[in-house]
């Protein structure tokens, strides 16, 4: 009995020690400018760099999400804030401690149970994030990387005007436009860039895909178009927006 009890003490502390240990995942990340802040999309895709813990909330359990690697940009005429969540995290969540290693590259703060990241310079600092649930407290590490902003177009025509110029040290443009008029977008990117969403926002933000189809868009003011593009050699994502005035 004594080594059945024994046994069975060995495999429970296995167990325990197992749901709390992180492994590593990812999540594929999707921009969008909202004016204030620059907001990342989880789409719990796997890919190797995110810490994973399985947490147990009334009976079920959950795997709360962060990513290990963080990337954002640097535009001096731009500042912007980028907001993540922690994915899977229990209705008892709560976000109680974020610290950047590097006060001079990125400021860090919890908003809304969310963690607010606001690049300062280009460079590297690490992020830590710590989530309480019950009684239990589970640290998150993540490397940040900041780039300073690089114009990712090699060319960006509305109709005949080229607007590429308009993007040397911002990601963001004004477009003076009459209200529900066709404006034709032909846009090539820089060599190492691709692009990766082409997307026209409506007033009211409901979003219409213009990757694989021609780019004449009906515009409204109050709109946007916004683009990703995509650097081959290092997978930052570099948001371009043309705001409809």
């Amino acid at each position: 009995m004594r080594g059945i009890a024994k046994k069975c003490c060995i495999f429970l502390m296995t167990f325990l020690l197992a749901i709390q240990m992180p492994v590593m995942a990812s999540a594929a990340e999707r921009l969008t400018d909202t004016g204030n802040d620059t907001v990342f999309i989880e789409e719990n895709v796997l890919d190797g760099t995110e810490g994973i813990v399985n947490e147990s909330y009334k009976g079920a359990y959950t795997k709360m999400r962060f990513s290990g690697k963080l990337t954002q940009v640097y535009c001096p005429k731009n500042k912007r804030t980028y907001v993540y969540k922690v994915g899977n995290m229990p209705s008892n969540g709560r976000i109680t401690k974020v610290s950047s290693s590097n006060g001079k590259v990125a400021k860090i703060a919890i908003g809304d149970n969310n963690v607010r990241i606001k690049p300062l310079k280009a460079g590297t600092s690490t992020i830590k994030v710590t989530v309480k649930t019950g009684r239990l407290l589970t640290t998150f590490t993540s490397k940040l990387t900041v780039y300073k902003w690089s114009n990712p177009a090699a060319s960006y025509k509305i109709g005949n005007k080229q607007l590429k110029n308009q993007f040397k040290n911002t990601n963001i443009y004004d477009y003076k436009s009459a209200n529900n008029k066709t404006l034709k977008f032909d846009v090539k990117a820089k060599t190492g860039w691709k692009i990766t969403s082409f997307t026209y926002y409506d007033k009211n933000w409901k979003s219409t895909s213009y990757l694989n189809s021609a780019k004449k868009i009906k515009v409204q003011k109050g709109g946007s178009v916004q683009i990703n593009f995509t650097n081959q050699k290092t997978g930052l994502v570099e948001n371009v927006v043309i705001r409809i005035k």
